[in-house]
């Protein structure tokens, strides 16, 4: 999933802010800090991507017993993808 850097930087803004609030602590470096939190939801929408991907190429496997068996594609997808996340130790 591609995000926009401008939508990243308002995330990473906003949580900083939360954590700045609700944890009642000074942040020294806030811009190496954001930083990191836009590395991390970059890296986690990368990684769905991946699943996802691995997910579609696992149905595209088993495409003719999913018609077969008159499977709802997005219901299948959808358990493929949360099976490989529990594989993987993922959550997103």
């Amino acid at each position: 999933m591609r995000i926009r850097e401008e939508k990243l930087a308002h995330w990473a803004e906003a949580i900083v802010r939360r954590i700045e609030k609700s944890e009642n602590v000074e942040i020294k470096e806030k811009e190496n800090l954001e930083n990191r939190i836009k590395t991390t939801i970059t890296r986690n929408f990368q990684l769905e991507d991946e699943i996802e991907e691995e997910a579609r190429r696992i149905m595209q496997e088993h495409a003719k017993e999913i018609a077969r068996e008159g499977v709802e594609y997005s219901a299948f997808f959808n358990k493929v993808k949360r099976q490989l996340m529990k594989e993987k130790g993922v959550v997103i």
